[in-house]
């Protein structure tokens, strides 16, 4: 595991270095596919998560979610589409169709709504093809994200969620 963590964190670096996806910030009204990516951390994140999506479906988004667990869990009390590292080879490579699919979709906004790392998510938002990456800000990771939300305070997924929502929101494009 740790080898894999490694390649992986070594793959998602390369990635950074290497893509030509063109990246812009469009405005969220003409914003069409949004895509969202987290950790399970319980059902009570994932209804946030949740309500997050709904929120986006309303204001008339197309809505995928893709969620990180560290072990299989088979009976889950909401419906989530999951991934683990068994969706990456021993030398940090995607192998499942499933990821490879999320990655490759030209999202117009995709969300990393965590408040911690996670190395995996790391890699498919660095491999992502999506026009603007979302998530908290992190200063170490200017790279990774292309509009991150500093929240001031403790930082629940409530609150990253309300702030991202707003802010996205706000994103006015003149064009």
């Amino acid at each position: 595991m740790f080898y894999k963590k490694f390649f992986v964190e070594r793959k998602t670096r390369q990635a950074i270095k290497k893509s030509t996806v063109t990246r812009d910030n469009i405005s969220f009204r003409k914003a069409q596919s949004i895509g969202i990516i987290y950790s399970w951390e319980g059902k009570r994140k994932a209804e946030i998560i949740n309500d997050f999506a709904k929120e986006m479906e309303i204001s008339g988004k197309k809505v995928q979610t893709l969620c990180y667990s560290r072990v299989d869990l088979k009976i889950v009390p909401v419906k989530v589409n999951f991934f683990s590292e068994k969706d990456f080879d021993n030398f940090g490579k995607i192998k499942s169709d499933k990821l490879n699919n999320f990655k490759n979709l030209r999202f117009d906004f995709l969300y990393h709504l965590d408040t911690l790392p996670n190395v995996y998510i790391e890699n498919i938002m660095a491999l992502s093809n999506a026009r603007c990456r979302v998530s908290r800000a992190d200063h170490t990771k200017k790279d990774l994200y292309d509009f991150m939300i500093q929240i001031r305070g403790t930082v629940g997924i409530d609150k990253l969620c309300q702030e991202i929502l707003h802010y996205t929101k706000a994103l006015i494009n003149n064009v």
